[in-house]
């Protein structure tokens, strides 16, 4: 499975123009094999809390994007975007997934960071996501749940790819990637982070996007500028290397569960 992270920077509310930019930045990554495309976190808008009419349109053009490229391309396409529900007076941060044939799952951002007011703006998720997709097993997270390693750990067994769509500031580049290496070593599986570039509200972003191997090596890496990132995501790899160093078997979850 041929995984293209598109890291690019984002116009600050404004989907249509930031999402004109991403189909250009589609059709290269396609012309590369590429067979699944993530974008970035809020990768039409930016981390900017939209909310009401304006999350509305967010939400519609940015499914409406992946969704389109995925039918349209025979491939598969996710990022992150606000969501408004009906029951609730906050969107959801939500990672959503398509496919050839629709929508394939959907992610509600779990942890939200109160230090930048998201959690005043948004609401949390309550459910992990866990998709195949061409022999491969993702689980997909957004941003700050990297800081929680027992969300990961929970779904570890029936991973081979943690995804992470991100707007991870410059100021704390460091913590994002030696995190994805954490949790890569940890659970023995690939992770893929994604992350953008450029200015939104009073952040820096430079990129730094990343995959890392079951045994924490890096695969690939992007500099600081706009840049599409492949690499190839193998089942077999983890397997394999779970057989040669299986520890998985030792976690003590059920002990975990009563503490």
């Amino acid at each position: 499975m041929k995984l293209a992270l598109i890291q690019h920077d984002i116009h600050w509310n404004q989907p249509a123009k930031t999402l004109e930019h991403c189909s250009g930045l589609a059709e290269q990554a396609l012309s590369n094999d590429a067979q699944l495309l993530v974008y970035p976190e809020m990768f039409s808008c930016g981390f900017s809390f939209l909310s009401g009419d304006e999350a509305r349109e967010a939400e519609h053009r940015s499914s409406e994007f992946l969704e389109s490229l995925a039918a349209k391309n025979n491939c598969y396409a996710a990022g992150s975007m606000p969501a408004v529900t009906e029951d609730s007076q906050r969107p959801f941060n939500m990672l959503r997934v398509y496919g050839p044939q629709g929508l394939l799952g959907q992610y509600s951002k779990i942890h939200l960071i109160s230090y930048l007011n998201e959690s005043e703006h948004y609401k949390s998720g309550d459910s992990l996501l866990t998709v195949p997709i061409g022999g491969v097993c993702f689980t997909f997270f957004i941003c700050f749940d990297l800081r929680f390693p027992d969300v990961f750990a929970m779904s570890a067994k029936r991973t081979d790819c943690f995804v992470v769509a991100a707007n991870w500031p410059d100021t704390r580049q460091q913590h994002w990637e030696r995190l994805l290496e954490a949790r890569a070593i940890e659970n023995q599986a690939f992770v893929a982070g994604v992350n953008r570039v450029g200015r939104g509200g009073s952040l820096g972003f430079v990129g730094g996007s990343r995959v890392i191997s079951p045994s924490g090596e890096l695969v690939s890496e992007a500099g600081s500028e706009e840049q599409i990132l492949y690499a190839d995501i193998n089942s077999a790899d983890v397997i394999d290397y779970r057989k040669e160093f299986n520890f998985l078997q030792d976690r003590r979850e059920d002990l975990y569960r009563r503490l």
